[in-house]
């Protein structure tokens, strides 16, 4: 028997499958303030018989058993978390003929939002027991991790009386969010993950010596395609810029998109420099009849660049048919 003079010198902490199902396995044990220590994993589930062994300083051993527990001690727990964003759906009661006409803006839960840089979204989360039961006052922890590996942690979160949660999240670049409940003695740690989206953003114009004129539409349309008027026949020199940065060293590559047969189709694709400037040159045939072509640019998404993909804001060109 371990001698209550010398002290307890070491020892372990071991586990079993209750009835005896399988070896005693020995457990990582510290010795603090003379007793034994070691943690029991989340991981195990079911009835296990527990037993110490000890030595003192004077050599002595001796075992002791600890009866039988069922584990895992601490309950399960369930993070859940989600983006509320706005999008058009069909009125309760719609007939499937008019759902068409009869859209309405309601607010909705994603898992993965698409928001426009700059934009906000608000972020949700619900923490819970595995039997429903909110989990008051717990603490989540919340972290953007972007597509180029940038992790920036966001300020503490502390759920309410509900077990909920909420922030507004501002649109930067594209990112997983993490969410995870470290636990505490009672209760096993959880995570969720959802993932915001934001498009990339660029511009598209037209210049050169075959376009005749470049101008924007009224002030009271400043959002629809931008317009140029350019010579049948003649060289024209799209050019652009990949906007929010993140550029890599090798520049990104840009689609340049042309609206024809009811889709946008790409007609050639260039790579930008560092600072994200591209340029492109492309000649338009004659026609009899004056054309007009919608043109964008389009930036894929790729490996290790921050943003899903986007486009430009769409460019008229008009192209005046041949005299007689």
């Amino acid at each position: 028997a371990v001698s209550d003079l010398s002290g307890v010198a070491g020892g372990r902490i071991e586990l079993r499958g209750y009835h005896g199902r399988g070896d005693w396995r020995a457990l990582p044990t510290a010795l603090r303030g003379g007793r034994l220590h070691a943690e029991l994993s989340d991981d195990l589930d079911g009835a296990y018989e527990l037993r110490a062994r000890a030595t003192d300083g004077a050599g002595n051993a001796g075992v002791g058993y600890g009866g039988v527990r069922t584990l895992p001690v601490r309950a399960a727990t369930r993070l859940a978390g989600h983006l509320l964003v706005r999008a058009r759906r069909a009125r309760p009661g719609c007939k499937p003929a008019k759902a068409a006409r009869c859209r309405t803006v309601a607010t909705v839960r994603r898992q993965a939002a698409r928001v426009a840089r700059g934009g906000q979204v608000v972020l949700r989360a619900t923490a819970t027991t595995a039997a429903g039961r909110p989990l008051a006052g717990a603490e989540i922890a919340a972290t953007l991790v972007s597509a180029d590996g940038r992790e920036t942690g966001l300020p503490a979160l502390r759920t309410d009386a509900a077990g909920a949660v909420a922030t507004v999240l501002t649109a930067r670049r594209s990112a997983t969010v993490r969410l995870r409940y470290a636990g505490d003695g009672r209760h096993r740690a959880s995570e969720a993950a959802v993932e915001l989206r934001v498009p990339a953003q660029a511009t598209i114009a037209a210049g050169g010596p075959a376009v005749r004129a470049v101008r924007q539409l009224r002030r009271k349309a400043a959002r629809g395609p931008w317009r140029a008027v350019a010579v049948a026949g003649r060289v024209v020199r799209f050019r652009g810029r990949v906007l929010g940065g993140a550029v890599p060293r090798a520049g990104k590559l840009v689609e340049v998109q042309a609206h024809f047969r009811g889709r946008w189709r790409t007609i050639s694709a260039v790579r930008s420099d560092r600072r994200g400037r591209w340029s492109f040159r492309y000649r338009f045939g004659a026609s009899p009849r004056t054309a007009t072509y919608r043109m964008r640019a389009r930036v894929p998404a790729e490996a290790g660049y921050p943003f899903a993909a986007g486009t430009s804001r769409p460019l008229r060109v008009t192209v005046p048919g041949a005299r007689r």
